[in-house]
């Protein structure tokens, strides 16, 4: 029998078993699976593919109620769950979430789940460094200004600008990065972090991809995108030249990455390798960065929410409640309206729209069904649906900061990015408020902002 033959005969036997498996797995699924009763899509029974096209129907939950099926797992619509769902001791961050965002083989930020890891990221840490959040908006506003002077229509093309700035303040924060006045070296870095993102999901796929020599030749989007990660991994060795600047301890531990090259991590029981430490570089840089980060997104979406006409009269508002008042980050964030359009932009445009998965670890009765799903069900929730529910928040589609001045609060689902951006947003906000009055170009249109989820598959 020729070596062809059996190779032939090798493979043959292997699809006859998988397709065998498939099929005792789809039986499984449809008739003795545990949420076979849960309503959804015919294909979210037997596979995760069905997920896909509902991530681009955001009305697809109106039309299964308040929980769906989504391949082979569970998504929750009803408020009434959050709690139950993401403040439960016993419900568990689903890792195969974040694996995506494993850069280099290692852990990172979006990990962190223990308090003294997170030490450096909070916010005592970070309002000490407002002079530079105060600095980098000033340039973003110098470079606002001269984009409209120099423009025969009188505006500015903002969204890299913001970019740039988020960019900027967290290299700034995490390894004291001296930042070039002219912003398009770090509107290119921000465009390789932006294209990168098909890496980290064919890595997982096909494994081998991460050492594959000649990965950055491969035709297409994926090429590109493995082209343009090795330039932002590149640029993140450069960061990482901290350890080589001239400063004294005191003063060295002052930036966010000092932990990671100078002390032991508890869960990895040893310092950081480099490799380790760059991993931690380029998710930090990732989160806090950028305008698909925190910070830079909902900036971003603030200052378009307030110059469309409808969000005009909210501008001037805020404008006058800033009168008199100092800098100071315990100043600021006792401003109730400045408040309440921070909350408001978090609700129209969150950061994150997809779901937020979460492994039950006791069973779970689903309020206003007769549906109890079982211990080791994989459950979510997407901001996206709750902000935008009606019996939450009437007119849910419109700018309306006064909702938040009577205290409407929902549970708090918190992040390390969270503490981040909300400090450069209450120190960058009013600097931006006071010195421009700003509106859209004429030619803008509604879709010209239309949200992307860069966290969705």
């Amino acid at each position: 029998m020729s070596p062809i033959y059996q190779a032939i005969m090798r493979v043959a036997q292997e699809a006859s078993l998988n397709t065998a498996s498939a099929a005792i797995l789809s039986i499984h699924r449809l008739f003795l699976h545990p949420l076979r009763r849960v309503p959804g899509h015919f294909l979210a029974k037997m596979t995760t593919l069905g997920f896909v096209p509902s991530t681009f129907k955001f009305d697809r939950v109106y039309k299964y109620g308040p929980i769906v099926r989504v391949g082979p797992n569970v998504s929750l619509s009803d408020w009434k769950m959050c709690r139950r769902i993401y403040t439960d001791k016993q419900t568990l961050k689903d890792p195969q979430f974040y694996l995506p965002l494993s850069f280099l083989g290692h852990g990172n930020v979006f990990s962190v789940t223990i308090l003294d890891d997170a030490q450096v990221y909070s916010q005592r840490e970070i309002s000490a460094h407002a002079s530079t959040i105060w600095e980098r908006t000033d340039m973003l506003i110098d470079c606002l200004l001269k984009s409209a002077l120099d423009s025969p229509t009188h505006t500015a093309d903002a969204y890299d600008l913001f970019g740039a700035w988020g960019i900027e303040i967290i290299c700034k924060l995490l390894v004291n990065t001296d930042i070039p006045d002219d912003p398009s070296q770090t509107i290119r870095f921000l465009e390789a972090l932006e294209s990168s993102p098909p890496t980290f999901f064919a890595s997982i796929l096909v494994p081998w991809l991460q050492t594959f020599r000649f990965r950055t030749r491969i035709p297409g989007l994926l090429g590109h995108a493995y082209r343009v990660f090795a330039e932002w991994e590149a640029l993140a060795i450069g960061l990482l030249d901290f350890q080589n600047q001239d400063r004294g301890p005191d003063d060295r531990g002052k930036f966010g990455v000092a932990p990671l090259l100078e002390a032991k991590n508890k869960q990895l029981g040893s310092n950081y390798t480099f490799r380790e430490a760059m991993e931690e570089a380029m998710g930090t840089v990732l989160a806090g960065s950028g305008v698909s980060g925190v910070s830079g997104h909902t900036f971003i979406y603030l200052t378009y929410a307030l110059a469309r006409p409808q969000g005009r009269h909210s501008q001037q508002r805020l404008r006058e409640e800033l009168k008199g008042t100092g800098d100071s980050l315990a100043e600021l964030t006792a401003l109730p309206y400045l408040s309440a359009v921070i909350k408001e932009t978090y609700r129209l445009f969150p950061a994150i729209m997809s779901t937020l998965p979460r492994i039950l670890g006791q069973p779970v009765e689903v309020v206003d069904t007769d549906i109890t799903l079982p211990p080791g069900t994989v459950v979510g929730m997407q901001n996206y649906v709750h902000h935008r529910d009606p019996i939450l928040f009437p007119k849910p589609d419109e700018l309306i900061p006064e909702r938040w001045l009577e205290h409407h609060e929902m549970s708090r689902v918190n992040c390390m990015g969270q503490t981040l951006a909300k400090t450069e947003l209450y120190l960058a906000v009013p600097r931006l408020v006071r010195r421009l009055d700003f509106s859209l170009s004429r030619k803008m249109k509604d879709d010209d902002m239309h949200m992307k989820d860069a966290w969705a598959v």
